[in-house]
C-alpha cells in the first residue's frame, strides 16, 4: 500500500499511496512532520518531501543507507560514502573520508549537532569509526580495541558528545564508549580531486616546482590498496611520512610542507601494497 501517515501517536493510520518506482520503500526518514526522505532501492533512487508525504520529489544519482538531519537545513547520508547538504537535502556534497573514502564503508551516520558526527561501515579487520568535529570539513578515525575482532558496524548513535553505542548484527556485536570514542587521527593535507577509475596508476611532477615552502603532489590510484607517501632527502633519508594507510581509487593532490627543511633536491616515492608506483624529484629553494 505503500507509505501510512499517522497524527495521533499511531492510533489511527492514512494512506498516502504508492511513492514511486516500486512504491513499497524500506526506510523512511522524518526529520519532523514535513521534512523526510525514502528510498526503495538504489534502483529507483531517494525521494523527498516537504509536506508531511502527501507529495514526493525524486532525487537523481541520489541513495541512502543512512541518514539524519541536525535542522531542517543541515544533514549527512551514507552510501558508499558521505555526502552533507546545507539546504534542506536539495543539494548534496561530498566528504572526503580517511583511509578507505570510496570503498564501501559506510552504512550509518549519527549527527550530535552541526559540528560533531560519528559514521561506521566495512574497513579495517577492527572496524574503524570515523569522526568530524568540524561540520565535515575534516573527517578523521578511531580504532576500536583490538581484541574486538569485528570488521564492520552498522549503527552508532550518541547520547551525548562522550557517551555512544555502535553495533553489528552479523556478530551480534555491540561497543559502548563514555570518552568519545579513542583518540581521533586526521589526514589533513589531501583531497580527492576527483572520483573515477584511472587506467593505471601514476605520482605526477609536484608544483609549484620549485617551491617554498609548500607544494602539491598529485597521484592517481586504479585500485584501492594500502598507500604510503614519503618524502626522503638526497642521501635516502625519509623525511616525512605523507601518506600510510588504505585509500580508494580516484585522483589525489597531498600537500608538502616544507617548513623546517633546508633547501635542496627532495625525492618522493609513491607506494601501494608494498609496490613502488613512481618516484620523482622536487626542488626546495628558501
Amino acid at each position: 500500500g505503500g507509505v501510512y501517515r499517522t497524527t495521533n501517536g499511531g492510533y489511527n493510520w492514512h494512506a498516502l499511496g504508492q511513492v514511486g518506482g516500486s512504491g513499497q520503500p524500506n526506510i523512511i526518514y522524518m526529520f519532523d512532520k514535513n521534512l523526510g526522505f525514502v528510498i526503495h532501492n538504489p534502483s529507483y533512487g531517494m525521494r523527498r518531501t516537504t509536506n508531511g508525504g502527501f507529495n514526493w520529489t525524486y532525487m537523481a544519482g541520489e541513495y541512502f543507507t543512512g541518514i539524519q538531519f541536525v535542522d531542517s537545513l543541515t544533514g549527512w547520508k551514507t552510501y558508499g560514502g558521505v555526502k552533507k547538504t546545507t539546504d534542506g537535502g536539495l543539494t548534496w556534497v561530498s566528504q572526503t573520508l580517511p583511509i578507505l573514502p570510496h570503498y564501501w564503508v559506510t552504512s550509518y551516520v549519527f549527527a550530535l549537532n552541526k559540528d560533531t558526527a560519528w559514521v561506521v561501515g566495512d574497513d579495517w579487520s577492527n572496524g574503524p569509526i570515523y569522526k568530524t568535529t568540524n561540520g565535515g570539513s575534516n573527517w578523521g578515525y578511531q580504532l576500536t580495541d583490538t581484541s574486538i575482532h569485528t570488521t564492520y558496524y552498522d549503527y552508532i548513535y550518541f547520547a551525548n558528545k562522550k557517551t555512544g553505542w555502535a553495533k553489528t548484527s552479523s556478530y551480534h556485536s555491540e561497543i559502548h564508549t563514555t570518552s568519545g570514542g579513542s583518540d581521533t587521527t586526521y589526514y589533513t593535507g589531501i583531497k580527492l580531486v576527483e572520483e573515477f577509475t584511472p587506467k593505471e596508476y601514476s605520482l605526477g611532477q609536484n608544483y609549484p616546482n620549485p617551491f617554498n615552502p609548500s607544494t602539491n603532489i598529485p597521484f592517481e590510484i586504479k585500485n584501492g590498496g594500502y598507500v604510503t607517501l614519503r618524502v626522503y632527502d638526497i642521501t635516502g633519508r625519509m623525511v616525512k611520512e605523507l601518506m600510510n594507510g588504505r585509500w580508494g581509487r580516484g585522483s589525489y593532490v597531498c600537500d608538502f610542507d616544507g617548513s623546517g627543511l633546508p633547501s635542496g633536491i627532495y625525492i618522493y616515492r609513491l607506494m601501494l601494497d608494498n609496490a613502488e608506483q613512481g618516484v620523482r624529484k622536487m626542488i626546495y629553494v628558501k
